[in-house]
């Protein structure tokens, strides 16, 4: 049962919002920031991003959860958050996968509605991660990419490391899909190309069926503004730096070896 109220929200400029909160369920460097960016002005709720990772808003949680192992206190915890409800976009190699765990079933309980967010291009998801960690493109700081830009591809890729980890994200991605499955839950499924990819058509297709799917009321102009937006900012314009990468093709040749991710049939 939901706690909370399903009824029909409006927002001050006339933009009607979903009713229901929503949980995106991805990797980094898929464009699910840009995306929850972007829905979060429809909705009618409150908008986290990974907000269970220990630096941020209820990091806490996931703090006191390692430290404790006290499965109760972070069921009851986790519960309290979606409860009052609030849109979360939460990375699933980020945190502790019993944190995973009960987010997805507290949110099941709660009546969220989920979408899986994932990249067919691994290589161009391991790269574009790899990229942003050597010249620090993200963080408190916001380094500018250029001053670090010669520097990134100065060591070889540890291509053994890369690949182990993109095992484990595929493998917690397919967990966490089949454990809303058993909770009860239909996630939907999307992949980074198909929306911020060169087919706009295409894009616009994959665009209405999230918004249908997450339950935002439908606005022509509004959807049109939104899919502009997204296409907009959905590039990093750094994948073509991305050759420069020593051990870029031992990379390419072996991520066919890696497991294939399964949502709801789809597999990358």
């Amino acid at each position: 049962m939901p706690l909370f109220n399903e009824g029909p929200t409006t927002h001050p400029d006339g933009t009607a919002g979903v009713a229901r909160p929503f949980l995106i369920v991805t990797l980094q460097r898929t464009g699910g920031t840009n995306l929850t960016n972007r829905l979060r002005r429809r909705s009618s709720f409150a908008t986290e991003h990974e907000p269970f990772n220990q630096p941020r808003t209820y990091g806490a949680i996931t703090r006191a959860w390692k430290a404790t192992r006290d499965l109760g206190a972070l069921q009851t915890d986790v519960a309290a958050v979606c409860a009052r409800p609030v849109n979360i976009k939460h990375c699933v190699e980020m945190a502790p996968w019993k944190v995973t765990a009960v987010l997805l079933a507290a949110s099941a309980e709660a009546g969220y509605r989920h979408l899986f967010l994932y990249r067919r291009d691994i290589v161009g998801r391991i790269l574009s991660m790899e990229y942003a960690q050597r010249t620090k493109v993200w963080g408190p700081d916001h380094i500018e990419k250029a001053a670090h830009d010669a520097g990134a591809f100065e060591a070889p890729l540890d291509v053994e490391t890369l690949l182990a980890h993109e095992s484990r994200c595929i493998g917690r991605l397919n967990r966490a899909w089949k454990a809303l499955r058993a909770a009860g839950a239909r996630p939907g499924a999307l992949a980074y190309e198909d929306l911020y990819g060169t087919d706009e058509d295409a894009a616009r297709a994959m665009l209405d069926g999230v918004l249908d799917r997450l339950g935002f009321a439908r606005d022509a102009a509004a959807d049109a503004a939104l899919l502009a937006e997204l296409r907009a900012e959905g590039d990093q314009m750094t994948r073509d730096r991305y050759g420069r990468f020593r051990g870029v093709d031992a990379l390419r040749e072996r991520v066919a070896g890696l497991p294939k991710l399964r949502l709801g049939g789809r597999s990358a």
